[in-house]
């Protein structure tokens, strides 16, 4: 359809004015609305373009990201019906806001992640291993910097970091040792949800890769290609100190 005209179509009930309808005209004389199966579609470079159910270009430019163009748009659009293509997404606008709009209104964390995580009383590290049932889905092994933290500053460093991974429809449900749940900020409320306790065996791996960062110095994460259930070894007595067999000390490397 090659638009030949835009007008306002206004409908009212009796004396009263209801609702405004952008219309299309072509020389033919179709007439369809103007503002309907709207598609958002922004490039990698950032570059955006609306198109209507005809193709036509209703609105284009640069932007940074999804929402920013649909908060700047200057007419009332129906976003319960817009389509979103991104390099990374296709699909409706109101499922893209439930996973990435991080702090807009209306969107509910439904989705759970499940997470174990381990520290040691004046260490600067701390093991996180994300579960998916009983399996592990992903490690990660973080050495915080130097400094002295206390149980209170690596709960909030452990919220941050798995407020980063969440999308906006999450949150993580997290098993900690060694953590002041208690002490967790009011902003994780709802999305970082912390149970401490000391240590148990179930914190084996979480352990391990404790001790690993701390050793290493660093911080590395990976996700497993095949997810697998760890099988806790006794490496650790129930205060989470190291035990020996055949008088040798038990060393164990988590394997990828």
């Amino acid at each position: 359809m090659t638009i030949a005209c835009i007008y306002n179509e206004n409908t009212y009930h009796g004396a009263h004015y209801s609702t405004t309808v952008m219309m299309t005209a072509d020389k033919q004389g179709n007439v369809e609305p103007l503002v309907t199966d709207l598609t958002l579609t922004i490039e990698p470079g950032g570059e955006y373009r609306l198109t209507n159910g005809q193709g036509a270009v209703l609105r284009q430019g640069q932007a940074g990201d999804v929402f920013e163009v649909v908060d700047s748009m200057p007419i009332r659009i129906d976003t319960d019906k817009l389509t979103v293509h991104t390099p990374d997404y296709k699909g409706l606008y109101v499922d893209y806001e439930q996973k990435y709009g991080h702090g807009r209104i209306g969107v509910e964390r439904t989705h759970k992640r499940k997470f174990q995580a381990y520290t040691d009383r004046g260490s600067n590290a701390i093991g996180i291993v994300e579960y998916r049932g009983k399996k592990t889905r992903v490690i990660h092994s973080l050495h915080m910097g130097d400094g002295d933290y206390s149980n209170k500053d690596k709960a909030v460093y452990l919220a941050d970091y798995l407020q980063s991974l969440l999308f906006a429809n999450e949150v993580a449900h997290v098993s900690g040792a060694n953590f002041a749940a208690d002490r967790l900020p009011l902003r994780y409320n709802g999305i970082v949800r912390l149970w401490g306790s000391g240590y148990k065996e179930k914190f084996e791996q979480e352990r391990l890769l404790h001790d690993d960062a701390i050793k290493r110095g660093t911080t590395i994460t990976e996700r497993l290609a095949k997810q697998v259930e760890y099988m806790p070894e006794g490496v650790f007595d129930g205060n989470g100190k190291g035990v020996k067999f055949d008088g040798e000390e038990t060393k164990q490397v988590v394997t990828q």
